[in-house]
């Protein structure tokens, strides 16, 4: 008996005939669910009936979530693009895939909906993604299934980035003694169905199951959180809040910083957090809407 190990398997996005090698961190997951419909079997001339049928016809989206580090060098630099660049009014996507030790799976047609950067101080950078996807399926055996698309050449060296500098300011005002910083953004996606009643009378095995047609981006969320240590020389107004803000967050180990986010207006809340230090935290969103999302977050 031979098993999938999923430490060994390796994943590509395939985008614009080009395939590059990620990354990843083990919390990588991929997954799709169909839907069903009970049945009701119980009649006026069969009461002892009392089991329920079961219709299937349709699946839901895939889901998919991965972590990847942000290496000093640009090779994910695809990923944090997918994320945030737009494509004719809506998220760019893409498909993805798990080379495992005997199958080779493809999500088609993914899109990200929520990337969060952990940017924790004497931390690796890392991004948290996760998306959904039209299907997935799989698509061949390891080794005897070449992935299609141009392979992209990975840097000779691979340089975690700790979070040993940042600097933020808030209204023109600079923070000290900053904890840690959360930065996440969400795409609103929402999966136009394809099943129509003559499409689920046609099916009839799992081979032609109705998949979702299309998606489209019916918004964005950039929000962050800054939980920043309360001192003497520090002290800065609590349980406050404002709006119009603007904010700006660099992040690295050396100059010029790994991710520099740029925001010219966002709302946000204080609150105080008692512990062992007492910290506070400040909770924000963005409040304008440019036009390419890649000149507010800039990964270096």
């Amino acid at each position: 008996m031979l098993y999938n190990f999923k430490r060994n398997t390796e994943f590509y996005i395939v985008y614009g005939g080009n395939r590059y090698s990620l990354d990843v961190y083990p919390d990588v997951t991929f997954s799709q669910t169909f839907s069903e419909e009970g049945v009701a079997k119980k009649t006026l001339h069969s009461q002892n009936d009392n089991f329920d049928g079961a219709i299937i016809t349709k699946a839901a989206p895939a889901n998919f979530n991965f972590t990847i580090p942000l290496l000093d060098e640009e090779d994910f630099q695809i990923v944090f693009d997918l994320l945030v660049d737009y494509d004719v009014y809506n998220i760019k996507s893409f498909d993805l895939y798990a080379d495992s030790d005997h199958g080779v799976y493809k999500l088609t047609t993914c899109v990200f909906e929520s990337g969060a950067f952990t940017l924790d101080r004497n931390q690796p950078l890392a991004l948290a993604l996760s998306g959904t996807a039209k299907q997935l399926t799989r698509v061949g055996t390891h080794g005897a299934y070449t992935i299609p698309g141009t392979p992209v050449p990975r840097s000779t060296k691979r340089t975690l980035v700790l979070a040993l500098r940042n600097k933020v300011t808030v209204g023109g005002s600079t923070l000290d003694y900053v904890k840690s910083i959360t930065l996440e953004l969400q795409n609103k996606i929402q999966w136009t169905p394809a099943d129509t009643l003559q499409a689920s009378l046609a099916v009839t095995g799992s081979s032609n199951t109705i998949y979702p047609n299309s998606y489209t981006l019916e918004g964005r969320i950039l929000s962050w959180s800054i939980t920043q240590y309360v001192t003497e020389d520090a002290y800065t107004a609590q349980q406050t809040w404002s709006t119009g803000s603007a904010i700006t967050i660099q992040v690295g180990d050396k100059y010029p910083y790994t991710i520099d986010v740029n925001i010219p207006s966002a709302v946000y809340t204080n609150r105080t957090e008692p512990g062992d230090l007492i910290s506070q935290t400040y909770d924000f969103r963005m409040l304008t809407n440019p036009t390419a999302l890649s000149s507010v977050i800039t990964y270096n």
